[in-house]
């Protein structure tokens, strides 16, 4: 397995790569890079990697530049010391976002999650078409875990709350995680035939739901710490019962 490291402070590129090879002695670094332009070269002369580690503040301007330039056909670790770039990071084919000074249990999770997001079989030309050929609707959230941002799949939420202007992501296992967005714009990339607003606060999974109390206007999931109830709005019951019914409808209910 073959990775690069993008990074203008050799000492932090140098650091870096021993981390790399203590937790994964099997990925080779086959180069390491400390501008756009010296980047910029290598992805046109060279095939590409496996996994790219990518600074953001570079030498001679901003990763995102180099995005735009070259094609990079393999998943990246962004490492940067700026947090406010996070959310431009979730929008190309970034796996995790480290915070300098990365350290090594942060490192060997972003890596698991390279594993289990990929595959170790599956080859970048793979991961570029797997990327392409999303549907126009989220997968993924940025969120944030234990004071550090992670990868949330979709799939995994089963509602939405909002909360001091951001929002709040329930997932399966009853976690509860804050994603930088409001719900407002949090609901505009979702497929709207998944996820539905119940009040002005909250909106749910439609394929989560259990149980619905017409009269008393609730609706109740399940997560693995328990039953998780919602009060639905007098305004919004008829779409959620609409949306109740279609979801049941495709299951054969």
């Amino acid at each position: 397995m073959k990775a690069i490291i993008v990074e203008d402070e050799m000492r932090a590129a140098r650091r870096l790569s021993r981390m790399i090879k203590a937790a994964r002695p099997d990925i080779s670094i086959c180069g390491q890079l400390a501008s756009i332009a010296s980047a910029r070269l290598w992805f046109s002369t060279n095939p590409p990697p496996d996994l790219v580690f990518l600074d953001i503040q570079l030498e001679d301007g901003d990763a995102f530049e180099l995005l735009e330039a070259v094609e990079v056909a393999a998943p990246v670790i962004f490492c940067t010391a700026y947090v406010e770039h996070a959310l431009r990071a979730f929008k190309v084919n970034s796996i995790d976002y480290l915070l300098k000074p990365v350290t090594q249990p942060a490192l060997e999770h972003a890596l698991a999650k390279y594993d289990k997001l990929v595959g170790l079989t599956v080859n970048p030309e793979t991961w570029r078409n797997l990327h392409v050929n999303d549907t126009q609707y989220r997968q993924r959230f940025l969120a944030e875990r234990h004071r550090a941002l992670d990868v949330v799949p979709v799939s995994s939420v089963v509602a939405l709350k909002s909360w001091m202007k951001v929002t709040q992501l329930i997932t399966t296992s009853g976690e509860e995680l804050i994603c930088e967005e409001s719900l407002a714009a949090v609901l505009d990339t979702l497929d709207p035939s998944e996820f539905i607003q119940i009040s002005r606060q909250t909106a749910v999974r439609v394929g989560a739901v259990r149980s619905y109390h017409k009269t008393a206007r609730i609706c109740a999931l399940n997560t693995e710490m328990g039953k998780l109830e919602f009060s639905i709005s007098r305004a919004r019951q008829k779409s959620f019962a609409d949306a109740l019914e279609r979801i049941q409808f495709r299951k054969g209910i």
